[in-house]
């Protein structure tokens, strides 16, 4: 507009674990769809709470590996070895809180139930 100076526009570079932590969300959200289009009798975790997984599982040696498949497979074991302790101590990444319980009433074993079943889908 004439006279009217554009806003600054603030971009927030994203650090690299946190774009791959975003990517690895992503493929497990599609592996979840497709493994729930096969059994839609099984409850999988929301989108938000895969995320919040992803964030709290994918550790640095595990962005450190180079394939993709290899990355989602070790994120997906770190979730189960994990979540295989009743006293998980994953923190939501939004409010800096306990994750478990969540409002989406998930519990650490259901979690674990649900991402062995996508690393054995993922397998074969």
């Amino acid at each position: 507009m004439l006279g009217v100076k554009e806003p600054k526009r603030v971009y927030i570079k994203e650090s690299r674990g946190n774009l791959e932590q975003r990517q690895i969300a992503r493929m497990i959200r599609h592996l979840r769809n497709q493994y729930h289009d096969r059994n839609p009798q099984q409850s999988m975790p929301s989108d938000w709470l895969l995320e919040q997984l992803v964030i709290n599982g994918a550790k640095q040696c595990v962005l450190a590996k180079k394939s993709w498949e290899i990355k989602i497979r070790s994120t997906l074991k770190e979730i189960i070895l994990d979540t295989s302790y009743p006293d998980c101590q994953y923190i939501n990444n939004h409010n800096y809180m306990p994750l478990f319980p969540n409002s989406e009433f998930y519990e650490p074993w259901e979690v674990h139930h649900a991402m062995k079943s996508l690393l054995s889908f993922l397998d074969g």
